[in-house]
């Protein structure tokens, strides 16, 4: 669902999602539209007045400009956080008694 992090603190409610990518890529706005999307599911699955979860898209790169302009007309929060290159960064999925790693920039 696009769902990184549910955020709960004194009544407010965050989504988050997170992307972890290397610095030449780009963010499109159809990511900051699947978090968005997936905000107002939240909403209504857990009868939420619309519009009270506040999304937030955190990023280690830069958005595009058309991504910038939607997240401004949608009220997705952006949090530009620069990359800690001494920080361990191998993702482990583990699915059905399999291992999968990924390395942070595939």
């Amino acid at each position: 669902m696009g769902r990184d992090l549910i955020c709960m603190k004194d009544g407010k409610i965050h989504i988050v999602q997170a992307k972890c990518w290397s610095a030449d890529k780009t963010i499109h706005e159809k990511h900051i539209f699947q978090l968005y999307g997936t905000t107002l599911c939240y909403e209504l699955e857990n009868n939420i007045p619309l519009g009270t979860v506040i999304p937030i898209f955190a990023t280690t790169t830069k958005l595009s400009k058309v991504a910038q302009a939607v997240a401004s007309r949608l009220g997705v929060m952006i949090k530009e956080i620069p990359l800690e290159k001494k920080y361990t960064m191998i993702k482990c999925n583990v699915n059905q008694g399999n291992k999968i790693y990924h390395l942070p920039f595939d």
